[in-house]
């Protein structure tokens, strides 16, 4: 009989691992899809699956999925003004578990160098150049590699051979699309960077960010009726846009829809009470009281 319960319990031990192995799998699946939100929200909610995954089974695709998602939360949350310092760190450790795991992982070193990039760019400049490399050794047809690759050494460059790779490999990589679609618009060539921007919409209909470029691209050409349009699109989509309720006061104002003008820079105000725009914005709503 002992013999009997000794080989039962051999054999649940694997079975165990094997269910949580798979639960673990799940989970970082689904952590991935909510990443690729690309917003705040969406990274916050990864976090939660990633860690709920590593809680399963440690694997290298939840420590590096944990680790980039880290990182680009830690930027979302620096554009929003909040100290981001203690999110790389965590960007930074988790990478160092996934390479601690599996150093002959493509997505351990890739995470290694999206972590650090975050982190300082400019002070892990060859760390993150070789592990970037390191991962392309690993495997060549990762299109995020390049990707970042290109944002690390070629980011003025939109006929880049690394972009352009990246999006051969997918087309429907949203950072690459978008980071195109700044870059055109930074140099005046607005319809090459709609085209971008519109490829972006199609691959997330429900990120703001695509909305919120695009109208201030239609505003730096004074077409205000269009830039309306996709500041509130971008609202509708993220309401704690700050620079957008700016933006959508002054399209207002140039189109002389004073009150609604009024309503977005008291808002904007509001949300910004020490913006380096404070005084311009005051003198537009004295104008138009």
């Amino acid at each position: 009989m002992k013999k009997m319960v000794f080989l039962i319990c051999l054999w649940l031990v694997p079975s165990v691992r094997s269910q949580n192995e798979k639960k673990a799998t799940d989970l970082a699946a689904k952590a991935k899809q909510s990443f690729r939100k690309y917003t705040t929200d969406g990274y916050e909610d990864a976090v939660k699956l990633y860690e709920k995954s590593l809680k399963e089974a440690p694997t290298v695709q939840g420590y590096a999925g944990l680790a980039e998602t880290y990182a680009l939360l830690g930027y979302e949350m620096e554009q929003a003004g909040e100290r981001a310092s203690d999110t790389y760190d965590l960007a930074v450790f988790n990478a160092n578990r996934a390479l601690a795991l599996d150093s002959l992982s493509f997505l351990s070193h890739r995470a290694l160098a999206v972590a650090y990039f975050s982190k300082d760019a400019k002070t892990h400049g060859d760390l993150i150049f070789q592990s970037l490399n390191r991962a392309l050794t690993l495997d060549s047809t990762d299109a995020e590699t390049y990707y970042w690759l290109w944002l690390h050494l070629d980011n003025d460059n939109p006929e880049s051979p690394l972009i352009h790779k990246a999006l051969q490999l997918n087309s429907q990589l949203f950072r690459a699309q978008y980071a195109l679609g700044v870059l055109y618009a930074r140099r005046g060539e607005y319809d090459k960077a709609a085209v971008h921007y519109a490829a972006c919409k199609s691959i997330n209909e429900k990120n703001h960010h695509p909305y919120l470029s695009q109208g201030i691209a239609y505003s730096k050409q004074k077409r205000y009726e269009s830039a309306i349009v996709e500041y509130r699109k971008a609202l509708s989509l993220n309401s704690r846009i700050k620079e957008a309720y700016l933006y959508l006061g002054l399209a207002y104002y140039y189109t002389d829809r004073n009150r609604e003008a009024k309503k977005m820079l008291k808002k904007y105000l509001e949300l910004v009470p020490d913006s380096a725009n404070k005084a311009t914005v005051e003198s537009i709503l004295l104008e138009i009281d």
